[in-house]
């Protein structure tokens, strides 16, 4: 997994044990508690820039919500979706449509065999 969503994951969890709540793992016992919250985030996570403020943000908000340890998926739940990314306006230039048009007609002669 990469180190920054290792990162993420164990500045939750020691927020998470500074709580002191019910069912808490063991102190000595959180690094292999993060091997799991790696596995349950991992999948849903992949580019630094956009889900580690997202993992943060997940954890964030359930600070304030638990009062027992929280399962990865409470977490997962809680995290902000994606920003949406900008979309860029596809314009064709009159070259460009003359050309597709070209390769429209020689597939409809390749389709119906003229």
């Amino acid at each position: 997994m990469a180190d920054w969503l290792r990162v993420e994951i164990m500045n939750g969890l020691m927020g998470l044990l500074a709580l002191r709540l019910e069912n808490a793992p063991a102190a000595d016992t959180i690094t292999k508690t993060a091997d799991i919250w790696e596995k349950a985030l991992g999948p849903r996570v992949s580019v630094e820039q956009l889900d580690a403020p997202r993992i943060a943000a997940g954890f964030q908000r359930i600070f304030s919500l638990v009062r027992k340890w929280p399962a990865p998926i409470q977490v997962i739940e809680l995290m902000p979706p994606r920003p949406r990314l900008k979309e860029l306006p596809h314009i064709l230039t009159a070259e460009q449509r003359a050309e597709n048009k070209k390769r429209l007609q020689e597939l409809s002669r390749t389709i119906s065999g003229d």
